[in-house]
């Protein structure tokens, strides 16, 4: 650059300088990181297995060991059933034995199987004639009308009430429910409270906070900062502060707890934080307290609008605070792992 834009004489061992315009450095900087960062494929993916790990996985010896034990304890089921008496029985004897081994390995049946069919299904497949269409006629109307009435079947499946997982064109992924839902927020929240139209809730009685008197003047310090997410603060002697309005997103928590946990994070950035990282804190706290919960049950409507909700945000492969949204596990890799490529 030229020499009269920066001044290396501001320090006596040169390690710092000065530039005469840091702002338009500091912009180009800043553009060419977020436009690597948003050109950049975030998505968490599965390790795959290096081809000695694979071959270490299974250990041919230990197969081999595995099928005989089985073998023996097949035999040892079977020994118990007499010889057949004649060739003519001995095929259905086999048969016996077979189904006997079926049932002492197999598993009890699970409560999603169906062991009957609908009343409303008799007759469907049988020779129809004239006297039966005005039947299955009514019967298509039923059928279409309870399919109808059904609900939609859930985008993807919900596991241990924490993760959704859900299929892709070339494999499927595996989504951290909370971490989604709270980028989403954040993206939201931080879109609204730059354009000043944050929600906010006003108290009908003002709710009084003792704090300590550090607190009390970092809250009173950042009372427009607060204003802007929705939280108005009011001092009313000592270090009691009045909560007279809080973000209406975070109804469901105490006034209180919501002023206390946003000075908490006042005071951990430090004794002259920036603005723009103080309000950044904010809202990561504001947009983790008001996602759903890991544990949390969602109905199948609610998993659709959360996963309709993630195309529209900028960044869903990373919660604010760093951790994956999502885990991508290629068909690839699921064949690789089951052995079938």
């Amino acid at each position: 650059m030229p020499a009269d834009l920066v001044d290396v004489n501001v320090h006596p061992t040169k390690l710092e300088v000065r530039f005469q315009d840091s702002g338009r450095i500091y912009s180009q900087l800043l553009g060419t990181l977020r436009s690597k960062f948003l050109t950049t494929d975030l998505t968490a993916r599965l390790q795959p297995i290096a081809e000695s790990e694979a071959a270490a996985a299974v250990d041919p010896a230990r197969a081999e060991q595995m099928r005989r034990e089985l073998v023996d304890w097949a035999k040892g089921q079977l020994a118990g059933f007499d010889a057949p008496a004649d060739t003519a029985a001995h095929g259905e004897t086999a048969l016996l034995r077979q189904a006997s081994f079926e049932a002492s390995a197999a598993p009890p049946r699970g409560p999603l199987e169906l062991a009957t069919l609908d009343r409303r299904w008799e007759g469907v497949g049988k020779s129809r004639d004239e006297d039966d269409e005005p039947r299955e006629r009514a019967l298509e109307h039923r059928l279409d009308a309870a399919l109808a009435a059904s609900p939609r079947p859930p985008a993807a499946l919900q596991l241990h009430n924490r993760y959704l997982i859900t299929e892709c064109d070339d494999g499927m992924v595996v989504i951290d429910q909370h971490a989604l839902h709270e980028r989403i927020l954040y993206e939201h929240l931080r879109e609204k409270v730059l354009s000043g139209a944050l929600e906010s809730q006003a108290l009908l009685v003002p709710e009084p906070v003792d704090l300590s008197p550090t607190e009390a003047a970092a809250a009173l310090e950042a009372r427009d900062l607060l204003g802007q997410l929705g939280l108005g603060v009011e001092p009313f002697g000592g270090d009691t502060l009045l909560i007279s309005s809080y973000p209406a997103m975070l109804s469901n928590f105490r006034p209180a707890e919501v002023l206390r946990d946003l000075v908490d994070q006042l005071l951990s950035g430090g004794k002259h934080p920036d603005r723009r990282d103080v309000l950044d804190s904010l809202l990561h706290m504001i947009s983790c307290k008001a996602a759903i919960k890991a544990g949390d049950r969602l109905s199948g409507e609610e998993i659709s609008a959360l996963l309709e909700q993630r195309h529209l945000a900028r960044d869903t492969h990373h919660c604010p605070h760093g951790r994956p949204t999502a885990l991508f596990f290629s068909r690839d890799e699921l064949d690789k792992q089951f052995k079938r490529t």
